[in-house]
């Protein structure tokens, strides 16, 4: 006959029953859960149409450039292109199906201001407007080769040789425009 208290002892030999059965399958469900969504992660984020952009800064010049990057005051990347056709290139990535934009600000290490050197002997800046994120205050230069990109301005100083790479080539009138010192 069951009485109340045999009642208690097979209520908890079955709880018993179901925390051990319970304690072996959930560590599986859980790994099974977390396979699914990290699938389903890379599905979502990852696109068939992402590739790189090179955005390449090449001397057109008889004279030596340097480039010279900084961020808040701090010289981050520098480059020297000594001689005509010596081209410095960075990259970004370009996102498919209407997503990111490539850009050579971010291509460059998000510079806050560029100064360009010819020959030792004459400079050009490009110096972000304190006041306006976007905005380049320009130096001895007449293009803003870091922002003035399309899609996001009117005029593009890059030339596009293809799907993947845009070439600015420093010319004879850029040494010109530079500010003797």
């Amino acid at each position: 006959m069951i009485t109340p208290k045999s009642m208690n002892f097979l209520q908890i030999g079955i709880i018993k029953q179901i925390m051990k059965t319970t304690t072996r399958i959930l560590p599986l469900l859980i790994n099974a859960v977390l396979l699914i969504l990290n699938s389903s992660c890379v599905i979502i984020h990852g696109n068939d149409d992402d590739y790189s952009v090179n955005f390449i800064l090449e001397n057109g010049t008889e004279h030596k450039i340097e480039l010279k990057f900084f961020n808040q005051g701090k010289l981050k990347d520098r480059a020297v292109l000594s001689k005509k056709g010596d081209n410095y290139t960075q990259s970004d990535r370009q996102g498919g199906g209407g997503g990111y934009q490539a850009a050579p600000f971010i291509a460059f290490n998000s510079p806050d201001s560029l100064i360009i050197i010819f020959d030792d002997s004459r400079k050009a800046k490009l110096i972000q407007d304190p006041e306006k994120y976007n905005i380049m205050m320009l130096e001895g230069i007449d293009k803003d080769f870091l922002y003035d990109v399309a899609p996001y301005k009117t005029i593009n100083p890059y030339k596009k040789l293809n799907k993947e790479n845009y070439k600015f080539t420093f010319t004879e009138k850029d040494f010109e425009n530079a500010i003797a010192f």
